[in-house]
């Protein structure tokens, strides 16, 4: 009898080993036997489930932006307004690798087309998570009513890049306190 394969999960699974050898190896040093050996299989399976190396780091960088939108998704319960906005940053391990990854593809992404549409995509759909949570802080009186939500988000998207590439780049000068830390002083700016 045939061994039953769910592709999807598979996929999931292979694209989640290739954020891993991404993160180890770097964009440019990867290889399929990287991501092979991480996932337990050989070059040719991995072929089974994508037509080349290419589909397969695309599908990395596609499965760090959803878990991104799941922690925005999820931030929007959080009690506290800056743990909501610092679930993002790049707080331990799991979020240093996938760090790694996003800024390992902000290089390239500026000469592909499909990357950059990708990386356009996930920004208006950050800004627009940010923005519901900042509007949920207003409604809870925790930030000023005044305050240019649409700005604000933007400069929020924008901190949050560049608490990541900082932590990405010198994780030992800016731990989890310190990127926390960031974030709390600027909302303090916004409290009403």
């Amino acid at each position: 009898m045939p061994k039953i394969v769910d592709h999807d999960a598979r996929r999931e699974a292979i694209a989640e080993c290739a954020v891993r050898a991404v993160a180890e190896y770097g964009l440019d040093r990867v290889k399929l036997e990287h991501v092979a050996e991480i996932a337990g299989c050989t070059t040719g399976s991995l072929m089974h489930f994508f037509p080349n190396k290419r589909a397969i780091l695309e599908a990395a960088l596609q499965h760090v932006a959803t878990r991104l939108a799941e922690r925005y998704g999820a931030a929007r319960d959080a009690a506290d307004l800056v743990d909501a906005l610092a679930s993002v940053l790049p707080l331990d391990a799991t979020r240093q690798r996938e760090w790694r990854v996003w800024v390992s593809y902000f290089g390239i992404a500026g000469f592909q087309t499909r990357l950059r549409e990708a990386h356009h995509d996930f920004y208006e759909q950050n800004r627009a998570w940010v923005l519901d949570i900042l509007e949920d802080a207003v409604e809870r009186g925790e930030l000023r009513p005044d305050l240019p939500l649409q700005d604000v988000a933007d400069q929020i998207v924008g901190l949050t890049d560049g608490i990541g590439v900082r932590a990405t780049m010198d994780p030992d000068a800016w731990g989890a306190s310190q990127q926390r830390a960031l974030m709390a002083s600027f909302v303090g700016l916004l409290r009403a």
